[in-house]
């Protein structure tokens, strides 16, 4: 990890907010997201910005773009490929009953982003389901101001603290990870009542 950290320091410093965006963006597209350190670079920079070497507001604007770049790439990926999708009936109404699941889960939605695997593919899926555009921009909009925003926010709050970075580090990978948890139990047990209601009316 301290290499990670090493790294990611040294490119900030060579080439500044431009690798703060090509983080993001990579982090929160199909795929390449697995394995990019997005989230780690958003925790240095805005430590950095806790110590005074750069400017929160542009940590928070420039990564919010970057994921938002990523995010619709990755939307616009899963319409695309939607072509391509086998049309069945069964395939079909999973469809149908997924994106009728999903429409009333919108709340649940604005915290896509803290699950990693979720905040990757969530996208791709929703853009696959032909999820209604305008939903999902309001969606992806207020999530990624509530993900890129805590996680800036707690990088700066130990930057200004003088706290040592590979702490920060790590204490926002066990908030990302029970964050995470927390999600993916809710969405299991809201669609397992949700399928339990359907099922027995």
């Amino acid at each position: 990890m301290d290499k990670v950290v090493g790294t990611i320091l040294q490119w900030l410093d060579q080439y500044g907010l431009i690798v703060l965006f090509v983080m993001m963006l990579c982090k929160n597209c199909a795929i390449i997201g697995l394995v990019v350190p997005g989230t780690t670079t958003l925790v240095i920079t805005g430590f950095l910005a806790g110590n005074g070497r750069l400017s929160i507001v542009s940590v928070i604007l420039v990564a919010c773009a970057g994921v938002l770049a990523g995010n619709n790439l990755s939307y616009a990926l899963g319409r695309f490929a939607n072509r391509f999708v086998i049309r069945t009936d069964r395939v079909s109404r999973a469809a149908d009953t997924a994106n009728e699941w999903l429409l009333g889960k919108r709340s649940l939605l604005l915290f896509f982003q803290f699950p990693v695997y979720i905040r990757v593919l969530l996208p791709l899926g929703l853009g696959t389901l032909w999820y209604p555009l305008g939903r999902w921009l309001i969606i992806d909009v207020a999530a990624t101001g509530l993900f890129v925003g805590s996680v800036a926010l707690l990088g700066y709050l130990a930057g200004s603290l003088a706290y040592e970075m590979q702490e920060v580090v790590t204490l926002s990978q066990r908030v990302q990870v029970i964050i995470g948890l927390w999600v993916l139990i809710s969405v299991v047990a809201m669609y397992l009542l949700w399928y339990v209601r359907k099922t027995h009316r």
